[in-house]
């Protein structure tokens, strides 16, 4: 899922983090309206759950949210993020 913008070529990562974790999901995606609509959506749905949700262009650069756990697919993300809520 790499997206060439004007020559230049762009991934994105869906991040999801549970405030009193450590380690965070993430997800490539495409990087668009879709996913900025989704963002929207899960962010709504999972704050008041203490769960932060947002986009990363390289997650290695972003010490913060270390440690990662690399999801393949968009469904089992969710799953997993639903499960943080249990």
């Amino acid at each position: 899922n790499i997206k060439n913008i004007g020559g230049m070529y762009f991934m994105t990562y869906l991040i999801a983090k549970k405030f009193d974790q450590s380690e965070c999901l993430a997800v490539r995606m495409e990087p668009g309206k879709e996913l900025a609509k989704l963002v929207s959506e899960m962010g709504r749905k999972y704050l008041d759950k203490g769960i932060q949700i947002l986009t990363l262009s390289n997650p290695e650069t972003f010490g913060e949210y270390k440690p990662y756990l690399f999801i393949k697919t968009l469904d089992e993300f969710i799953e997993k993020v639903d499960n943080l809520c249990l």
